[in-house]
């Protein structure tokens, strides 16, 4: 075994070094010929950066065009486009940035692929396409998040910084101020910590609009301010100036003129300096408004005049159509009205130019919708390669840590095989000395029941004639013992495993409280036929806990049992759980008013077969405290007893409420990972309300599916509650008669009810809801203390689908549910079948399900008020004798879609069987089915059968 071991550290020695040696060669040369091309982009973008020129950008961007040097010619086109912009030239910025996208695609550069998609997203909302806009910011975001490190300083975070501002612009321009904001504080939380002071100051801006438009004028000026404090500390001359304006609007919102005046005139030497002559002569038409509210002809004549020179040069019909609507306003006021006339067909002209312009964005619209479809099969093309070249970078370094592993279970594997023969040696000699002591004592109580067992088979063989009676008695006996023997082998087992150490227990967390509390219920039965009064409290509602529920069911078990056994009729039995006096245990008491334990015998009740000779009830086997003291040893626990004859004994339990074994969790725990979400229906009065939108099935909705829980034990109703409520919408009944009233009221999606309850046990609950046309498709878990076989099968005939014992594991629980669910899906996947089927001319099997039947019923009702321009959710439910809520959820419950989608669906269903037989125009046809809109008929038509009326009318049937 030495020589093995030599032999393995060597070759893990010389692998090492060959892999270091290898990793080595290969990677310092692309890391040197990385960090130069680095170096060079570098250089190019602070180069680009300082030129301000167009005609200097396009000469660089030939030349590199012409060396063949595409990153180059991306960068310049990303220039030129931000050059462009910024002189209001935002198609030709568009057509720039687009170039840079494509090239960015080509060279599957993820970095300059977000900074594009944040480059066309700003463009489109400079002229307005904020449909445009919002889908390349996205896609910027989506980008980010996926392929940068967002929570790391970076450019990855810059990117998300940038994406997430575009975001909040155009929700903010679309009047959507609470989720602009929210993506404004995103993109500010990234730039605080990318210390960005430029970034600060426009997420500031931004802020202060928000608060500017919701009326809150000094909450916007304090963010203005802000925003101001970044500007001048980054230096930016455009962001101080921008920020004046600002200020200057709160100024004139409050009618402070003169305070307005001197913010827009800084604004406008601000702009001067820098050069932008569009917020130049935006400074200047608020000037000229404000003298115009002034009534200051000339000074208002000298700065509109000021105004219109530099708008003339930027050639911007919408600060063109702003100007002449001041001179408009202007010419009223001087009564002079054949000039107001020509201001205004001035202001007229230059907004069907806007409008143009809006034309022609829609144009572009359509071609980048082209470009984006061939950029989409670019991404996969690229993540493909990425995918490989990483692969491929790596294998060396996995060699490595194959090698590493390799060795370290070579070396695990030896260790354990010698610490495995040294532990089989020790147990070998412990098992050679207790195997004897373990025969005598197993025969002694195997011997007791066999022998009863033997001469009641005996006595039946040698007696001809026995009356009933005695033949009852007879048998009854011998299966009494043979139960005995049963469980006496199970307890053995048992044992078995744990002295083995083979077992390997599940541990999982939860509230022991409930637990318990269930475990009480179930013995409260057993108690009852025994006359004896069970009694379980806690000094606290709930207390989280790892255990391992086999143990706890059986050690409980156990000492519930004896309590109950040897505890007179009439006599009270306490089952107390408390928190311990050490931090962190918690104490489990089992105190009963029996005959007590005398006191030499306490030192040896938890030994393998002992039994007291004193003791008044004999029939136990002797092992269950033993077994219940190894469980309880292996949760780490501690168990003592007291007792006094005459007055009763006292078992108390004391356990850790955190296990370092925790994470050896069950395997149905981790298949369990999420449940489906179906939401609660929203009622809608007509399917006209939905314009172009296609309504939608409730599985698209996010809202939470509705569990009622029907339970009379308060504290077991609250426990399964708090197990649901975070994936479900939970409502809970005292009874079955209150559960029946509720189901009616809110159609859950399953029903989980006890079966003893007052007014209207569980099985009633179950048969009267299985016999109500609009709750039988509704699934039922029947959980309970009553776990006979008889009680079970009872429980299954009346309609439950799934029948749990208390008490039960919420994993058990969950998977119940999600299999009750995925089964309903099928079921609804049935059920649209059978709606397609019937409009194809066959309607068999409906006379035989009730939900068909029902499904039917309101089909026909559709199809009867079809024409009626008053059908709607309302009017059906009217019909069926229910509330729009209700058949919502019934017909959810039933296809998975609500009331509105429904009708949609039998229309176009109807409309498809008359396009099938008739040569009817499609006019026509959407009229008799309801549609008065023969266009959206289309829409919704295509988008339902994939394709259009006129198109399907041509298919030869």
């Amino acid at each position: 075994m030495v020589s093995a071991s030599k032999i393995t550290y060597k070759l893990v020695y010389i692998a090492m070094l060959f892999c270091v040696a290898v990793s080595l060669f290969c990677c310092s040369s692309p890391q040197k010929q990385k960090s130069e091309q680095m170096a060079y982009i570098q250089e190019l973008k602070d180069k680009l950066e300082q030129m301000n020129d167009e005609d200097s950008i396009k000469a660089l961007l030939q030349h590199f065009d012409k060396k063949g040097d595409d990153y180059a010619v991306m960068l310049c086109h990303g220039r030129l486009g931000k050059y462009m912009r910024d002189n209001a030239r935002f198609l030709e910025a568009i057509d720039q940035h687009q170039e840079e996208l494509n090239i960015a695609m080509k060279l599957k550069d993820t970095v300059i692929i977000i900074q594009a998609y944040n480059d066309l997203g700003t463009d489109f909302r400079r002229v307005g396409a904020q449909g445009e806009a919002s889908e390349y910011h996205y896609r910027a975001l989506e980008y980010s998040e996926a392929y940068s490190e967002v929570d790391i300083p970076g450019i990855g975070m810059k990117n998300h910084a940038v994406s997430s501002n575009g975001i909040g612009n155009i929700y903010l321009t679309l009047g959507y101020l609470d989720d602009a904001e929210k993506y404004f504080r995103m993109s500010l939380k990234d730039e605080i910590q990318l210390k960005s002071s430029i970034g600060q100051a426009i997420n500031y801006a931004n802020l202060g609009a928000i608060f500017e438009e919701r009326g809150q004028l000094d909450s916007a000026r304090v963010y203005y301010m802000k925003s101001l404090e970044q500007n001048k500390k980054s230096n930016s001359d455009k962001g101080v100036g921008l920020c004046m304006m600002h200020l200057g609007d709160l100024y004139m919102k409050e009618k402070k003129y003169a305070q307005a005046k001197y913010e827009y005139r800084k604004a406008y030497d601000q702009m001067w300096n820098v050069g932008d002559k569009s917020y130049q002569s935006q400074a200047c038409l608020s000037i000229a408004r404000i003298y115009l509210l002034e009534n200051d002809a000339n000074e208002f004549n000298r700065y509109i005049d000021l105004a219109e020179e530099i708008i003339r040069q930027i050639n911007s019909p919408e600060l063109l159509a702003d100007l002449y609507m001041l001179k408009h306003e202007s010419n009223i006021n001087n009564s002079d009205y054949k000039k107001a006339l020509q201001s205004y067909k001035l202001y007229t002209e230059m907004k069907d130019r806007v409008s143009d312009n809006q034309k022609t964005n829609r144009f572009m619209d359509v071609l980048v919708h082209y470009e984006r479809a061939k950029n989409d099969r670019e991404i996969v093309r690229m993540k493909t390669e990425a995918s490989a070249r990483e692969s491929r970078r790596k294998i060396i370094s996995y060699i490595l840590i194959s090698i590493v592993v390799i060795a370290v279970g070579i070396l695990e594997v030896l260790y354990y095989a010698y610490k495995q023969r040294n532990k089989s040696n020790k147990m070998l000699k412990e098992l050679e000395r207790a195997r004897t002591d373990f025969f005598t004592n197993i025969t002694h109580e195997f011997r007791t029941p066999l022998t009863v067992i033997q001469g009641f088979s005996r006595l039946l063989q040698s007696k001809n004639e026995l009356s009933e009676k005695e033949k009852s008695t007879y048998l009854d006996a011998i299966n009494r013992q043979t139960g005995n023997m049963l469980n006496l082998v199970n307890q053995l087992l048992d044992i078995a495993k744990l002295q083995s150490g083979k077992e390997k227990p599940i541990w999982r967390r939860g509230d022991i409280i409930s637990y318990l509390g269930m475990m009480a219920e179930t013995f409260r039965l057993y108690a009852e036929e025994k006359k004896v009064k069970l009694v379980f409290h806690s000094d606290v509602p709930e207390l989280e806990m790892d255990f391992i529920p086999f143990y706890i069911d059986r050690s409980m078990s156990n000492l519930l049992s004896n309590a109950i056994k040897h505890t007179n009729a009439g006599d009270r039995i306490d089952f107390i759980a408390e928190k311990g006096k050490q931090p962190g245990t918690i104490v489990i008491r089992v105190t009963d008013t029996g005959e007590g334990i005398p006191e030499e015998d306490l030192d040896r009740i938890f030994e393998m077969f002992y039994q007291s000779d004193n003791a008044r009830n004999t029939t136990g086997s002797g092992i269950g405290l033993s077994f219940t003291r190894m469980m309880v040893h292996k949760m780490r626990g501690e168990i003592t007893v007291e007792s006094e004859l005459g007055k009763g004994t006292t078992f108390t339990v004391i356990l850790p409420l955190k296990n370092n074994k925790l994470g050896q969790i069950d395997p149905l725990q981790k298949e369990i990972s999420s449940v489906l979400n179906v939401p609660e229906i929203v009622d809608v009065s007509s399917i006209e309300e939905f314009d172009d939108e296609y309504p939608k099935s409730e599985e698209e909705r996010n809202e939470k599916q509705i569990v009622l829980v029907v339970e009379d034990n308060k504290d077991v109703s609250r426990y399964i509650s708090s197990l649901l409520e975070d994936k479900y919408s939970v409502i809970t009944a005292r009874n079955g008669q209150e559960g029946l009233e509720m189901a009616e009221e809110y159609i859950p999606d399953i029903i989980i009810t006890d079966v003893m309850m007052p007014v209207k046990d569980g099985v009633c609950l179950c048969t009267e809801l299985k016999q109500n046309v609009m709750l039988n498709h509704i699934p039922v878990i029947m959980v309970t203390a009553k776990s006979d076989d008889e009680d079970r099968i009872k429980g299954l005939k009346c309609g439950a689908e799934v029948y749990i014992k208390k008490p039960f594991y919420s994993e058990e629980l969950f998977a119940s549910i999600h299999n009750l669910l995925e089964g309903r899906k099928k079921t609804i996947e049935k059920y649209k079948d059978t709606l397609v089927s019937t409009f194809s001319g066959t309607r068999d099997k409906i006379e035989s399900d009730a939900n068909l039947k029902y499904l039917q019923t309101v089909t026909d009702i559709i199809v009867s008020e079809m024409q009626n321009p008053n059908l709607s959710t309302t009017l059906i439910a009217e019909k069926m004798f229910v509330s729009p809520s209700q058949l919502n959820r019934k017909l959810n419950g039933i296809v998975g879609q609500s009331a509105v989608s429904y009708i949609l669906k039998v229309k176009l269903n109807t409309a498809k069987k008359m396009l099938q037989n008739t040569l009817d125009p499609i006019t026509d046809i959407s009229s008799a089915c309801g549609f008065n809109d023969a266009s959206y008929f289309s829409r919704v038509f295509k988008k339902e059968f994939g394709v259009t009326p006129s198109q399907f009318q041509k298919i030869p049937t």
